[in-house]
């Protein structure tokens, strides 16, 4: 998945903080007053609307390898995507895309991301605030330990049972 981001004036750091991109998925998971799963991106969405002057619209003009644009000017923050995708991956694509913007990846403008040969850590932050976002460690392990499966963890939790998956695989 290719999605277009504004990166920090273009340069890459050389670790992730994956730490820090939980954390940050947690504590909005908080302020948005979510406590049970599926997450309900609405209502993040709502909290940082009225919150932190962020956007959100569908917009179909995308090319076949872009699923989201998230632009941030001096108004706020408005993060486009493709509405034609499934429903779970517009959900990780928006979750990844608020994972930019709360861990402060944007700068003014746009910018596209290119596919490399070396991962930008940036990407491997908001796919972890976005794994933590819609899947909350403390609701996921529970469920785990109840002994669900990876297909009913896809379920309840809206997301792919790739997701779910490698979620599952982190915490055995």
């Amino acid at each position: 998945m290719r999605t277009l981001t504004s990166l920090n004036n273009g340069t890459m750091e050389n670790k992730a903080s994956i730490g820090t991109a939980r954390n940050k998925a947690r504590q909005l998971l908080k302020d948005a007053g979510i406590k049970t799963a599926p997450t309900s991106i609405r209502e993040v969405v709502n909290y940082l609307q009225e919150n932190r002057n962020f956007n959100i619209a569908s917009y179909s003009g995308f090319d076949e390898d872009t699923d989201a644009l998230l632009h941030t000017d001096s108004e706020g923050s408005t993060l486009l995507f493709d509405p034609s995708n499934s429903e779970n991956r517009k959900r990780f694509t928006i979750a990844h895309e608020i994972g930019h913007f709360m861990l402060d990846h944007t700068q003014h403008g746009w910018c596209k991301r290119q596919e490399g040969t070396s991962r930008d850590p940036k990407e491997s932050e908001a796919d972890e605030f976005a794994g933590e976002l819609l899947m909350p460690l403390k609701l996921f392990k529970a469920d785990l330990n109840r002994g669900m499966h990876v297909d009913d963890l896809a379920k309840k939790y809206v997301v792919s049972k790739s997701a779910a998956g490698v979620r599952a695989s982190k915490l055995i």
